[in-house]
């Protein structure tokens, strides 16, 4: 079976994007076309990449999403907005009313990863009509 004709199952959904701090908000921006917040990165003003642009994260509180302010100190930024999206995704999914928590676990990647929107168009679209 080719990666096109693999069903997509999706159980919780659990994000903080550019653009939006949670899945609802973050899938219907990407339903109205919303573009991101975008800035150029200072350091680079005098390279020939100044002009690129990153995307911004709209403001949010790590430490109130997470529910522990203590543990962020070990955190780099990925992993607290790792830690956010899997804390949403698995409420959504009733991970723990399903699950007995020695049970659960989680991997998750975090850093310079990217998608063509062509490749997950798909996997969005489904997890939009959740």
């Amino acid at each position: 079976m080719s990666a096109a004709n693999v069903p997509v199952v999706i159980t919780g959904r659990g994000m903080l994007t550019s653009l939006g701090v949670n899945a609802r908000a973050s899938t219907d921006a990407w339903q109205r076309g919303e573009a991101a917040s975008r800035h150029r990165i200072l350091d680079l003003a005098e390279t020939r990449i100044a002009e690129a642009e990153v995307a911004l994260l709209p403001p949010f509180n790590a430490a109130e999403r997470l529910g522990n302010r203590r543990m962020l100190k070990f955190m780099s930024n990925a992993a607290a907005i790792g830690c956010i999206a899997a804390k949403e995704a698995s409420a959504e999914a009733r991970i723990s009313e399903r699950f007995k928590p020695e049970r659960i676990g989680l991997y998750s990647g975090a850093g310079l990863a990217a998608a063509n929107i062509d490749e997950v168009g798909d996997m969005i679209q489904a997890s939009i009509d959740m």
